[in-house]
């Protein structure tokens, strides 16, 4: 159970004007109280709930804020990880010095959020040439797992009915152009169809958002990646900025690119 102090941190969200002071609120809602947007839902879906004359609305719904009156607010939301950079599906990246050394054996780890999956997205980008690499992205509920351009190297997985809106855990474990095994959350998943992956510029990043079609409207988080033994990326807190993405057992440090990246807590 969490507090938060309402005289600093109470505010009222608007999604389509963003996030407002309570002295700034509509004439309309002056004498309300509006509870603090925790991002449990996409922002672009999210409304906040409102107490209206000081009655509690009966909330059942899990992760909802919770009045308890007095000078603070209760929450059943415990914040899991903070300042995760958030990939808003236009132009954020985290670019890498050099294209990290994929080629061979090697067990690559992250942790992922996706917030709400429209489209497709590249999770991660590690192309050094043909023809080993490691590709990673999601297509709406399809993860696909990329390791050489021939056939039966690229695997496209079903994933969790549930994956959304909450940590999933990846070990991926690839040979020399080969992939010997993927988990999610400490379960192997095998592939439902198998391709010869498409030809990938050379290329070195964590998280791509691109505006091509098919590539749009999908919020995630990546962060803890890891290429055990080569190199790691912490990526929170404060994702957005580029020292959260020093590599921490190489040398190969990230560069955060795109307008205005923002950060969210999670959940």
């Amino acid at each position: 159970m969490k507090k938060i102090d309402i005289e600093t941190r109470i505010i009222y969200y608007d999604r389509d004007n963003g996030v407002i002071a309570p002295g700034a609120l509509p004439a309309n809602l002056q004498n309300d109280l509006a509870v603090p947007y925790f991002g449990v839902n996409d922002k672009k879906s999210s409304y906040p709930t409102m107490i209206k004359n000081n009655v509690v609305p009966n909330w059942n719904a899990p992760g909802v804020a919770v009045y308890s009156g007095g000078d603070s607010i209760e929450t059943n939301i415990p914040v899991l990880v903070n300042g995760v950079l958030l990939y808003d599906g236009v132009d954020k990246s985290v670019t890498l010095g050099v294209v990290p050394p994929i080629a061979g054996a090697n067990v690559i780890r992250f942790k992922l959020w996706v917030f709400q999956q429209f489209g497709t997205q590249t999770i991660l980008y590690f192309v050094p040439g043909a023809p080993d690499k490691l590709r990673i992205r999601i297509r709406y509920d399809v993860l696909i797992v990329e390791v050489a351009n021939i056939a039966g190297r690229c695997w496209y997985i079903q994933l969790p009915n549930d994956f959304e809106n909450q940590i999933l855990q990846f070990e991926i474990s690839k040979g020399v152009g080969t992939i010997n095994y993927v988990r999610i959350n400490g379960t192997n998943y095998y592939p439902y169809a198998t391709f010869a992956s498409g030809v990938a510029a050379v290329g070195g990043s964590i998280g791509w958002d691109n505006s091509a079609p098919l590539q749009f409207f999908t919020d995630f988080a990546i962060w803890d990646v890891e290429i055990v033994g080569v190199s790691q990326w912490q990526g929170q807190p404060n994702g957005n900025l580029n020292a959260a993405w020093v590599d921490t057992v190489g040398v190969n440090n990230g560069t955060v690119n795109g307008i205005g990246p923002q950060t969210r807590n999670l959940p």
